[in-house]
């Protein structure tokens, strides 16, 4: 008797029974989303860097990375159940026009020398929460456009307009922080917004409906639970990489500062060194994610990113702390690409949004928490020990995790064996 193979949960359309975009709109959007991603990485440097500059305590850049985190404790859920109950296009409009004004403003302050260190963390806590509600939406806008098998390579390229981003972004902050300050870095960030928006008003409107097939009983619900348990193994994995393997941008400065005696211009090519690493890495994993060869990158990228972490704390020089953050960039893009397309594949359009919003929470507020956590400790300890620290619990907690999904597997494994055995019997 032949088995049955378990089918998986992310049974959809692209969106209601439109066609779908074709490419010269898709790589259209990747590009303005490149520019978008680009200015928040040159604003987030310069936020860093004006707090550093003005305060010169490594608290108060640890704070700055507390505020930006607190909004993603509940915004990104309220934003992933928008994205599933409105269109995600109009939803991105709203959002994106906002942080463009929030952008706008704070430039505006900086040039006219009224920007504080009270008020800047003000803004930036604001601009975090519009954020948190713009990600789960953008998350799950372009998975939701395009067809199925077209849906892992898609999530890839935009995560590698995310990292191009994150190299053009602290290399411009780098630039242009000495020669115009971070007044025109925060208005350069506003303008990359109308990219988005203005190439936007040409796509499809990105409906949450899904065509529904109706699950039958018996092994089709076990493969259901069996792919929430995956699931599940993959948002914790997310929560610990984020925490403790990509939250060392935020005390970067410090570092630089305390270790290395550098400024702005050393920040910003050593800030930039990790984007580089995700740029290269994003492109492999979007070549493997071609292939349609299933990856468990994931749980080894942990590892791996664990060690150069280490590395990075335990360099003595500005050259072997270079390279050591090129690889830790690139572990980091690889491993947190490789689950979000896993975790994309396995739920449905339906409640993608919702899913993709603890993504969001876990990827993008862990680093913000785990810098908080830095900043304080740095405080009393040296930057570099807790880089140690940070990378020797990461390789710990992966191995931990992965040590639970392997077993959940091996047990989903024997009971579809006893089964199969029993109905042949």
């Amino acid at each position: 008797m032949k088995k049955q193979e378990a089918p998986s949960l992310a049974v959809d359309a692209p969106c209601s029974q439109q066609t779908p975009p074709s490419k010269g709109w898709l790589y259209g959007i990747l590009g303005a989303l490149f520019l978008s991603n680009s200015g928040t990485a040159l604003q987030l440097a310069a936020q860093a860097w004006f707090v550093w500059s003005i305060s010169h305590r490594p608290a108060m850049v640890g704070l700055l990375g507390l505020v930006q985190a607190t909004p993603l404790l509940g915004v990104p859920l309220l934003g992933g159940l928008l994205a599933d109950r409105f269109p995600r296009q109009r939803l991105l409009f709203v959002t994106q026009g906002c942080l463009a004004l929030l952008a706008t403003l704070m430039g505006s302050l900086a040039l006219a020398g009224l920007l504080s260190l009270s008020l800047t963390l003000v803004c930036a806590g604001v601009l975090a929460s519009v954020s948190a509600l713009d990600n789960p939406v953008r998350q799950v806008y372009l998975p939701g456009v395009v067809g199925i098998d077209q849906r892992k390579r898609v999530v890839g390229l935009n995560a590698l307009t995310y990292n191009v981003g994150a190299i053009v972004g602290p290399a411009l902050a780098g630039l242009f922080l000495p020669l115009v300050g971070v007044g025109w870095c925060f208005l350069l960030n506003a303008l990359s917004y109308l990219a988005v928006i203005a190439w936007l008003l040409t796509g499809p409107v990105a409906s949450p409906r899904s065509v529904h097939i109706q699950q039958e009983q018996g092994s089709q619900k076990r493969g259901a639970r069996h792919n929430l348990a995956s699931t599940c193994s993959a948002l914790m994995l997310v929560a610990v990489v984020s925490l403790l393997g990509r939250s060392y941008p935020t005390v970067l400065s410090i570092v630089v500062s305390r270790t290395w005696s550098g400024g702005a211009q050393t920040y910003g090519l050593l800030a930039a060194l990790p984007g580089v690493g995700a740029a290269l890495a994003a492109i492999i994993v979007v070549w493997l994610l071609g292939q349609r060869q299933r990856a468990h990158s994931p749980w080894i990228g942990g590892v791996l990113l664990g060690i150069a972490l280490t590395c990075v704390g335990m360099a003595r020089s500005l050259v072997f702390a270079g390279g050591a953050l090129l690889v830790t960039g690139g572990l980091a893009t690889a491993t947190m690409t490789l689950l979000n397309a896993n975790i994309q594949k396995t739920v449905p359009n339906e409640i993608r949004g919702r899913v993709m919003s603890l993504y969001t929470w876990l990827a993008a507020g862990m680093p913000m928490l785990g810098g908080w956590l830095l900043g304080t400790l740095m405080e009393r300890f040296s930057p570099q020990n807790m880089l140690v620290i940070s990378g020797i619990a990461l390789i710990v907690g992966t191995l931990l995790i992965s040590g639970q999904k392997t077993g959940n597997q091996l047990t989903h494994t024997l009971l579809e064996r006893a089964i199969h055995n029993d109905q042949d019997a």
